[in-house]
């Protein structure tokens, strides 16, 4: 068992494995604790499954940025505004 800095989980070696596992393969906690147990981390279920519930919103740090397109969120608000508009034309008394 390797020492890690405070507040670090020891987990964060294995995150990618963890999360291929739990959301690809549909494995079981216990499935993925003894994988761990393989590469020498020993970890109780509750704290396997408290890292994965924390985890799965977070963006991984090292991962390349997401760039949103301006272009489609634009088309899809002129969208909105075309279809909203042909509604007001078809109901004018409304």
């Amino acid at each position: 068992m390797s020492s890690t800095p405070p507040y670090q989980s020891r987990l964060i070696p294995y995150q990618k494995e963890i999360f291929h596992m739990w959301y690809n393969e549909r494995a079981t906690l216990k499935t993925i604790q003894a994988f761990l147990n393989k590469k020498s981390v020993s970890i109780s279920l509750s704290a396997l499954s408290r890292f994965i519930k924390r985890r799965q919103l977070r963006n991984d740090p090292h991962a390349a940025p997401k760039t949103k397109s301006k272009r489609s969120s634009h088309s899809n608000g002129d969208q909105a505004l075309s279809k909203l508009k042909k509604l007001m034309q078809q109901n004018p008394s409304k």
